[in-house]
């Protein structure tokens, strides 16, 4: 991204809830769909304020990019200078800043491009619990107090659900965390292989835990990841390749071929081949006036190398699928599975042998 942007993300404490003898934070649950049914939503509350709309990011000059909410979370995207601060305005003005009293340094913006020149500091009010009674009984008598204010603290990358998002659009941080805990789950498995009597199921048993246990790690959210170089693949396939060597105890010198071959698996660029273009059947059948279809419509109009539609295309080629977006949006969702896997069997197949 050319021009510099300035993220604000303020973030809320997760409840707290009883399980059993023991209290534990929910669980959150997200998926794209809490973004994309709100949007319009939002675009018509910005509408209402014209001083709010008129300083809305604009996604390659075509898609209004209103405050997004996901559970507890909120994000604000503007440029750089006059218009992030009125995000900033923005974003306090539609939710209760008074939960940020249990530490506003959960409050990040993250700037996105190298010019900063012009780049303004982020103030947010900051609120903590008191009472004017020294001696109180209950946290009911306490009351809000409004403290100093602070500037935002700037990040130059963050873990959410899962990803690390970097400044930089790089993925490299991310890659090295989602192997460091892909070769903690190598080891868990091969503990549970070595701990487990499983005879002649022993190799069945390793594949199920392969599935479950190494891909969920490594790959989760991988079908929409973008700016995917084939460095950030290779070095996901050396985890999964870890584990395929130390159970069948095989050697160094040990063609990696007859590994993926014998074991009857696939290799993780195919994988991600597969959960990408079931991820474009899923968004071709979205709402015309979905921000995901929005977003995906300006990347086919204005399609830049590192997008995620250039990398789903390259897919539909290198697969030899022949079809067109038009013509994946009316195949069955079923059926779309059922040709989608045949062909990354066989191109699998050509690419191991």
């Amino acid at each position: 991204m050319k021009t510099p942007v300035g993220i604000t993300k303020p973030v809320n404490v997760p409840s707290i809830i009883a399980q059993g003898e023991c209290m534990s934070s929910i669980k959150c649950t997200v998926s794209i769909d809490s973004i994309s049914e709100n949007h319009k939503d939002s675009l018509d509350d910005c509408k209402n304020d014209e001083e709010s709309h008129s300083h809305l990011y604009q996604y390659k000059d075509k898609v209004p990019i209103p405050v997004l909410g996901m559970v507890d979370d909120q994000i604000a995207v503007a440029k750089c200078g006059l218009d992030s601060v009125m995000s900033s305005v923005h974003i306090n003005s539609q939710t209760n800043i008074k939960r940020l009293q249990f530490g506003e340094n959960k409050c990040f913006k993250l700037h996105i491009g190298k010019n900063k020149d012009v780049c303004s500091e982020n103030i947010i009010d900051t609120w903590e619990l008191g009472s004017d009674n020294e001696s109180i009984s209950s946290i009911l008598e306490m009351l809000d107090e409004e403290g100093d204010q602070k500037v935002l603290l700037e990040v130059t990358n963050e873990k959410y659900l899962g990803d690390v998002i970097m400044a930089t659009g790089s993925n490299s941080l991310n890659i090295k965390e989602r192997m460091r805990r892909g070769y903690g789950a190598v080891n868990q498995i091969m503990q549970m292989l070595e701990e487990l009597c499983l005879g002649c199921y022993y190799f069945e048993t390793a594949n199920v835990l392969r599935t479950s246990l190494l891909l969920s790690t490594l790959l989760s959210n991988s079908e929409a990841w973008y700016n995917v170089s084939k460095k950030d693949i290779q070095n996901l396939e050396k985890v999964d390749e870890a584990l395929l060597r130390k159970i069948f105890s095989a050697q160094c010198t040990t063609p990696l071929e007859v590994l993926y071959l014998e074991s009857g698996n696939i290799p993780i660029r195919f994988i991600l081949m597969s959960r990408r273009l079931n991820f474009l059947h899923y968004i071709l059948n979205q709402p015309t006036d979905s921000l995901l279809r929005n977003v995906f419509e300006a990347q086919v109009d204005n399609p830049i190398r590192g997008d995620w539609v250039t990398q789903v295309e390259m897919d539909i080629r290198d697969l030899k699928l022949f079809f067109s977006f038009d013509q994946i949006k009316t195949i069955p969702k079923e059926h779309f599975k059922k040709i989608e896997k045949e062909k990354v069997k066989s191109r699998s197949f050509e690419f191991l042998t």
